[in-house]
């Protein structure tokens, strides 16, 4: 976390030279004006030697002779030391590793936590936004299990989202080729509500990402699917039945227009890093999310290095980026 910005001093017949990333410079004649990034502004008169000129003006929160530098500190946990400890910011332990997935997190729709999957110890952990305090909401050991509290398992959860009002948490969980979209309410209970198997129009191997509708009542999905050369697709799904409309198909192209016409990246599910196991695959998933009103969609197309945006009434998809 960010707390800054501090004031630091700078030394003797030195000047703040924050534009040019240099904490401290030495004056020199015919210094011109320096516009600070953080908004902080200095101005030097004809200067002789390394006397910090009386001549100046300073705008921003430092003084003359000062640069602002940001500072940052640790809500939860301590730096190197991995675990799996719930309690107070300091005692609190996560582990990561690296090549496994980036640990998914989301901020409660009040600011009161933070949720986090703890990726190497398969747990959904709850930080309190402001005193660091860390609780597991629900697993804590490898596998797939519905149930509540740490009766529950997942595998390697990522696209973390949480509902508006807050009373629950969708999750992207499982491998590449099994993966499935889960539930987790207020109170640790954890339900699937979509496999792999669940579709019977075409063959899904895996979602990878998730977002809840700004009502709560749908939610969008990505998933790779077989299906006539189609490899992903995006739909909305109803979240008390699973019934789903598909807004757009990708075989690998940026291209706009309506259901038939659009087109999209497809993620690339072979990792390029040669230390990673044989046969190992990620999903190199961009992000989705409902707009405000729920009337659209937008999406980013990794491959294309583009953002999409769909209308969910017409499955229309436009580029607005890239």
């Amino acid at each position: 976390l960010l707390n800054g910005p501090s004031c630091v001093a700078c030394e003797a017949g030195k000047y703040a030279d924050t534009m040019g990333h240099t904490a401290c410079k030495n004056c020199s004649a015919g210094s011109v004006p320096t516009v600070d990034r953080n908004g902080c502004t200095m101005s030097f008169a004809s200067v002789d030697g390394d006397a910090l000129p009386a001549a100046q003006a300073w705008t921003g929160s430092c003084p003359v002779g000062y640069f602002p530098r940001w500072s940052g500190s640790t809500l939860a946990g301590a730096k190197g030391q991995a675990g799996f400890i719930d309690g107070a910011a300091e005692d609190a332990r996560f582990t990561y590793e690296y090549l496994s997935y980036v640990p998914s997190l989301a901020y409660s729709p009040d600011g009161t936590y933070i949720a986090l999957f703890d990726v190497k110890n398969y747990a959904l952990r709850l930080i309190n936004a402001s005193t660091g305090m860390t609780s597991t909401l629900a697993g804590g050991s490898y596998g797939y299990a519905d149930g509540h509290g740490t009766t529950a398992r997942f595998w390697e959860a990522t696209s973390l989202t949480f509902s508006p009002d807050g009373a629950f948490m969708l999750l992207r969980d499982g491998r590449q080729s099994n993966s499935y979209i889960r539930k987790v309410t207020a109170s640790g209970q954890v339900t699937t509500l979509r496999r792999p198997s669940d579709s019977t129009d075409v063959t899904v191997d895996a979602a990878c990402a998730v977002s809840v509708s700004p009502g709560g009542s749908k939610y969008a999905a990505v998933e790779r699917i077989q299906d006539s050369g189609r490899q992903m697709q995006v739909v909305l799904y109803n979240m008390s039945c699973g019934n789903g409309k598909p807004l757009l198909y990708g075989q690998g192209n940026l291209r706009d227009g309506g259901l038939e016409e659009a087109d999209f990246g497809v993620w690339d599910l072979h990792a390029p890093h040669e230390q990673l196991p044989s046969g190992s695959r990620i999903i190199r998933a961009g992000n989705i999310a409902f707009s405000p009103d729920g009337a659209s969609i937008v999406l980013t197309d990794n491959p294309n290095h583009a953002v999409r945006i769909i209308s969910v009434a017409t499955a229309n998809t436009t580029t607005i980026g890239g």
